[in-house]
Protein backbone atom coordinates (compact mmCIF):
# COMPACT_ATOMS: atom_id res chain seq x y z
CA UNK A 1 0.00 0.00 0.00
CA UNK A 2 1.24 3.48 -0.82
CA UNK A 3 2.35 5.58 2.12
CA UNK A 4 0.01 8.38 1.05
CA UNK A 5 -2.96 6.03 1.53
CA UNK A 6 -1.84 5.33 5.10
CA UNK A 7 -1.74 9.08 5.65
CA UNK A 8 -5.24 9.44 4.23
CA UNK A 9 -6.45 6.66 6.55
CA UNK A 10 -4.70 8.47 9.40
CA UNK A 11 -6.51 11.71 8.53
CA UNK A 12 -9.89 9.97 8.19
CA UNK A 13 -9.40 8.16 11.49
CA UNK A 14 -8.60 11.43 13.27
CA UNK A 15 -11.58 13.13 11.65
CA UNK A 16 -13.82 10.43 13.13
CA UNK A 17 -12.13 10.31 16.55
CA UNK A 18 -9.93 7.23 16.28
CA UNK A 19 -7.19 7.79 18.85
CA UNK A 20 -3.57 8.12 17.76
CA UNK A 21 -2.60 5.29 20.11
CA UNK A 22 -5.35 3.07 18.69
CA UNK A 23 -4.25 3.83 15.15
CA UNK A 24 -0.58 3.07 15.78
CA UNK A 25 -1.43 -0.07 17.75
CA UNK A 26 -3.39 -1.36 14.78
CA UNK A 27 -0.75 -0.20 12.31
CA UNK A 28 1.99 -2.14 14.13
CA UNK A 29 -0.26 -5.19 14.42
CA UNK A 30 -1.17 -4.96 10.75
CA UNK A 31 2.47 -4.79 9.73
CA UNK A 32 3.62 -7.74 11.86
CA UNK A 33 0.68 -10.05 12.54
CA UNK A 34 -1.53 -12.20 10.30
CA UNK A 35 -4.42 -11.61 12.73
CA UNK A 36 -4.84 -8.00 11.60
CA UNK A 37 -6.38 -6.97 8.30
CA UNK A 38 -7.19 -3.71 6.61
CA UNK A 39 -9.92 -3.32 4.01
CA UNK A 40 -10.19 0.04 2.28
CA UNK A 41 -11.95 1.72 -0.64
CA UNK A 42 -10.39 4.26 -2.99
CA UNK A 43 -12.08 6.94 -5.05
CA UNK A 44 -9.93 6.42 -8.15
CA UNK A 45 -10.84 9.79 -9.66
CA UNK A 46 -9.60 11.59 -6.55
CA UNK A 47 -6.92 8.96 -5.76
CA UNK A 48 -8.14 9.09 -2.17
CA UNK A 49 -9.16 6.64 0.55
CA UNK A 50 -12.86 7.19 1.26
CA UNK A 51 -13.42 4.41 3.77
CA UNK A 52 -11.64 1.69 5.71
CA UNK A 53 -12.17 -1.16 8.14
CA UNK A 54 -9.56 -2.37 10.65
CA UNK A 55 -10.17 -6.04 11.46
CA UNK A 56 -8.59 -8.12 14.24
CA UNK A 57 -9.34 -11.84 14.64
CA UNK A 58 -12.48 -11.48 12.45
CA UNK A 59 -13.77 -8.65 14.67
CA UNK A 60 -14.47 -5.21 13.31
CA UNK A 61 -12.25 -2.85 15.25
CA UNK A 62 -12.89 0.40 13.40
CA UNK A 63 -15.06 1.08 10.36
CA UNK A 64 -15.10 4.55 8.85
CA UNK A 65 -16.69 5.90 5.66
CA UNK A 66 -16.21 9.58 4.92
CA UNK A 67 -19.51 11.45 5.29
CA UNK A 68 -19.51 12.56 1.66
CA UNK A 69 -19.71 8.89 0.57
CA UNK A 70 -22.17 7.49 3.10
CA UNK A 71 -25.41 5.86 1.95
CA UNK A 72 -23.80 4.49 -1.23
CA UNK A 73 -23.12 0.89 -0.12
CA UNK A 74 -19.45 1.47 0.67
CA UNK A 75 -19.74 0.48 4.34
CA UNK A 76 -21.37 -2.80 3.34
CA UNK A 77 -18.47 -3.54 0.96
CA UNK A 78 -16.02 -2.93 3.79
CA UNK A 79 -17.51 -5.69 5.99
CA UNK A 80 -16.34 -9.11 4.76
CA UNK A 81 -18.56 -12.14 5.44
CA UNK A 82 -15.98 -13.60 7.83
CA UNK A 83 -16.35 -10.66 10.24
CA UNK A 84 -18.62 -11.89 13.00
CA UNK A 85 -18.30 -9.46 15.92
CA UNK A 86 -18.44 -5.71 16.41
CA UNK A 87 -18.50 -3.38 19.39
CA UNK A 88 -19.74 0.14 18.78
CA UNK A 89 -20.89 3.17 20.67
CA UNK A 90 -24.62 3.67 20.99
CA UNK A 91 -25.08 5.74 17.83
CA UNK A 92 -28.37 4.62 16.33
CA UNK A 93 -27.08 4.86 12.77
CA UNK A 94 -24.12 2.58 13.51
CA UNK A 95 -26.24 -0.02 15.32
CA UNK A 96 -28.87 0.01 12.56
CA UNK A 97 -26.13 -0.31 9.91
CA UNK A 98 -24.76 -3.49 11.52
CA UNK A 99 -28.25 -4.91 12.11
CA UNK A 100 -28.99 -4.44 8.39
CA UNK A 101 -25.91 -6.59 7.69
CA UNK A 102 -27.30 -9.42 9.83
CA UNK A 103 -25.67 -8.63 13.17
CA UNK A 104 -27.72 -9.11 16.36
CA UNK A 105 -27.25 -7.32 19.67
CA UNK A 106 -25.98 -9.64 22.41
CA UNK A 107 -24.76 -7.05 24.94
CA UNK A 108 -25.69 -3.48 25.67
CA UNK A 109 -24.97 -0.99 28.42
CA UNK A 110 -25.26 2.78 28.56
CA UNK A 111 -22.08 3.34 26.52
CA UNK A 112 -21.60 0.46 24.07
CA UNK A 113 -23.42 -2.14 22.04
CA UNK A 114 -21.89 -5.49 21.06
CA UNK A 115 -23.28 -7.30 18.04
CA UNK A 116 -22.49 -10.64 16.40
CA UNK A 117 -23.69 -12.77 13.50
Amino acid sequence: MKFKYWMQIWNLSNKYRFSKIGFFKFFIGYMFSPNYKLVYVLDKKKDAVIGFNFIEHNRIKRLVVDEEYRGKGIGKKLVPDYCNLVCTDKKRDAVRFYQNLGFKIFFEDKHIVKLKR
